[in-house]
């Protein structure tokens, strides 16, 4: 795992076949960064949005690869906010 910038960090995945490993993956840091943290009395609900990619079909040099991970996040989060102004 490493920090690209401000609120971005990527995680690189070993070598495992299918997709699934990938979902297991994503899902379960995801769930373990949306916990809900104590300050003081107060209980403050966070969220992220993860953007993903997978080398060779996402892209064959990094950045083609961080470009593509950067167009899903920005994707999440569109729906995300999307969501929260509906209500």
């Amino acid at each position: 795992m490493a920090r690209l910038g401000g609120d971005e960090f990527c995680l690189l995945l070993g070598q495992e076949p299918g997709h699934h490993h990938v979902q297991n993956a994503l899902s379960r840091v995801t769930e373990s960064l949306m916990q809900p943290v104590q300050w003081g009395t107060a209980q403050i609900p966070l969220s992220c949005s993860v953007g993903s990619s997978r080398y060779p079909n996402d892209g064959r040099s990094l950045e083609e690869s961080l470009k593509a991970a950067d167009v899903g996040l920005y994707s999440m989060k569109a729906l995300r906010l999307s969501a929260i102004t509906a209500h």
